[in-house]
């Protein structure tokens, strides 16, 4: 198509993502893959540059992997968000 292996760069993101650990890795992540100078922005920035016949396909490939950054994401926040203590509920004390 592009020349770009979209295979490859899915790979990648489920290596990346498979790795994170901590809350500062995951945000590391996020800048890497959507942020402004990001590899989406990039690749959306190669859009005007491919043949018209080229385009759709390459920008839904750009989506897909978007949005698949952007579930993984919220999945991977979910499961580093610490799990609220539950609290033991104490006896009522009337003081009256």
């Amino acid at each position: 198509m592009s020349g770009f292996n979209f295979e490859s760069l899915d790979s990648q993101i489920n290596q990346d993502f498979g790795s994170v650990q901590d809350a500062q890795a995951l945000e590391s992540l996020r800048v890497k893959y959507l942020g402004r100078k990001g590899i989406l922005a990039e690749l959306t920035s190669r859009i005007s540059d491919l043949p018209a016949e080229q385009r759709p396909q390459f920008g839904r490939e750009v989506n897909r992997i978007k949005q698949k950054i952007s579930n993984l994401l919220e999945e991977k926040r979910q499961t580093l968000q610490p799990k609220p203590v539950s609290r033991i509920p104490s006896p009522e004390i009337d003081i009256t």
